[in-house]
């Protein structure tokens, strides 16, 4: 008997392989946002080629987009090698469109902690400063914030764009609001931060 498959596979196309991809991240928990938005914007220059189609001149034209930094340039680099990888892995790709990588990658970002004994010295200087006068911002309003920041690790955006409404010292529970992408989340907070919103709510109702 003839053992031969009734229908032979199509090569897969740049789109199907980038939602197939998606969907078989998301099912493994992974939300990638950013990484599905970085495939589009290349299937945005190819065109919706076969995956085997794609030129390393064009993985490189969207690599060198204009005001692309080195961070980007990397994040997009591992992107496409890691979606590349994943389909020549299962047959849709014969080599991968890669030009070569950038002689490093960036410095990771380390961010400088604070210990408690710098947190107090910072505080005593805004305090030995609050009778000073003019002031760029109140010294209650900047230990505020500076507690708030140390205390919940929030962003700044997210923390200058506090309202009183946001604030729930019953629950011990704060929402935080990011204006550039409109999203909210809510987190919990504990007795000292609760104490410092107290205290400020109470200083500026006195005003």
């Amino acid at each position: 008997p003839n053992c031969e498959p009734r229908f032979a596979l199509r090569p897969m196309k740049l789109s199907r392989g980038i939602n197939r991809y998606v969907a078989w991240r998301h099912l493994r928990g992974v939300r990638f946002r950013n990484g599905e938005r970085r495939l589009k914007a290349l299937l945005r220059i190819t065109g919706d080629c076969l995956l085997d189609e794609i030129t390393s001149s064009q993985v490189t034209s969207f690599l060198q987009g204009p005001k692309t930094s080195s961070v980007t340039w990397w994040a997009k680099y591992r992107a496409l090698k890691t979606f590349f990888c994943h389909w020549m892995i299962r047959g849709e790709m014969h080599a991968l469109p890669m030009p070569r990588p950038r002689s490093a990658s960036p410095t990771p970002f380390k961010p400088f902690i604070y210990s408690a004994a710098d947190l107090r010295r910072l505080l005593e200087v805004n305090d030995s400063k609050r009778h000073e006068r003019p002031w760029r911002v109140d010294p209650i309003t900047l230990r505020t914030v500076v507690l708030f920041l140390y205390g919940t690790g929030a962003l700044i955006s997210e923390t200058l764009a506090l309202a009183e409404s946001d604030v729930d010292l019953q629950n011990d529970l704060v929402t935080l609001c990011r204006e550039n992408r409109g999203s909210k989340r809510t987190i919990p907070i504990g007795p000292s931060i609760r104490s410092s919103i107290s205290l400020y709510l109470a200083s500026t109702a006195k005003r």
